[in-house]
């Protein structure tokens, strides 16, 4: 199996789709995070039971004052999507602002800019089967229960 993600890139932000192929190289699907999310450029990995491990970026409204930020500005939220290939249904939604305020960031905040306050490098599997994510932005690795998102 050949995958490869395809879209647009600029300082380490991705927006685009992640493309699965046979042997010969013939394209036989095309995975997304779905809900409307873009895949990012850094992760996309298979598990051994036919799912898709998926990383997104999405800009949401934030009052960003309490990093220097104005008052109606946008962060990036890191979320980690479960997509089963088959059905290309997403299983399990990971979202980093729910669970991490953004001011535990290590990131400034640059004038005019979305703010990339956790920056996910990495989403896997660990032995128990639960999410386990690194954070450039936050110095941390965050496992999670895959089933209740804790």
């Amino acid at each position: 199996m050949l995958t490869w993600w395809q879209g647009d890139g600029t300082n380490g932000i991705g927006s685009g789709v992640h493309y699965m192929a046979d042997t010969r190289g013939r394209i036989i699907k095309r995975v997304t995070a779905g809900a409307g999310l873009t895949s990012d450029l850094h992760e996309f990995q298979l598990t051994p039971d036919g799912r898709v491990l998926i990383i997104s970026y999405v800009p949401v409204p934030a009052d960003l004052t309490p990093v220097g930020g104005p008052r109606n500005g946008t962060l990036f939220d890191r979320v980690a999507s479960v997509i089963d290939v088959a059905s290309g249904r997403a299983l399990t939604r990971w979202s980093t602002r729910a669970h991490v305020p953004f001011t535990e960031s290590t990131m400034p905040l640059a004038a005019g800019s979305t703010y990339d306050a956790y920056h996910m490098n990495s989403v896997s599997l660990d032995p128990s089967g639960n999410l386990l994510m690194s954070f450039r932005n936050i110095n941390a690795v965050i496992s999670a229960d895959i089933r209740t998102g804790g």
